[in-house]
């Protein structure tokens, strides 16, 4: 069994990486088209997230979370793995998301989360998901032009 301060310590890293995360979907609009070794992830984990291969996923989540590892551009493995969860919900992108698109990205995260009861990363994915879907649902405006129905 985890002592508690073991598991304590396990959610403020995830905290910290779920800050990262969000500034990252920031970036992921404006960053350049420049292949990165990042990128080799983040398609590798989008990938098995669209053929919804969730025992693969968490194998590649539970090896990233152990090793610690960064990729060859210095970021987290783990940052880049849920970047690949997030750009099948991009919202910079050439397709417009929708409220359909959100539903089957939630459908997808529940899924997920559902196939792998004891993983925390669906369940730390639907986070994620949950905060971009907030922007999203709220729009770009400034907070004057923001309808409360936004």
């Amino acid at each position: 069994m985890t002592p508690s301060w073991q598991h304590l310590s396990r959610i403020s890293a995830w905290s910290f990486v779920l800050l990262v995360s969000i500034q990252s979907a920031y970036a992921a609009c404006t960053a350049s088209k420049r292949t990165r070794p990042t990128n080799v992830v983040v398609d590798e984990v989008q990938a098995l997230f669209e053929e919804k291969d969730y025992k693969k996923l968490d194998a590649l989540y539970a090896r990233y979370l152990e090793e610690k590892s960064m990729t060859a551009d210095s970021i987290s493995s783990l940052q880049a793995f849920f970047e690949g969860i997030e750009q099948s919900f991009d919202t910079c992108g050439s397709t417009p998301v929708t409220e359909d698109t959100a539903r089957s990205q939630e459908a997808s995260l529940r899924a997920w989360r559902k196939a792998s009861p004891r993983s925390q990363a669906p369940k730390l994915a639907l986070a994620f998901f949950t905060a971009k879907y907030a922007w999203f649902a709220r729009g770009t405006g400034y907070a004057p032009t923001v309808s409360p129905a936004e």
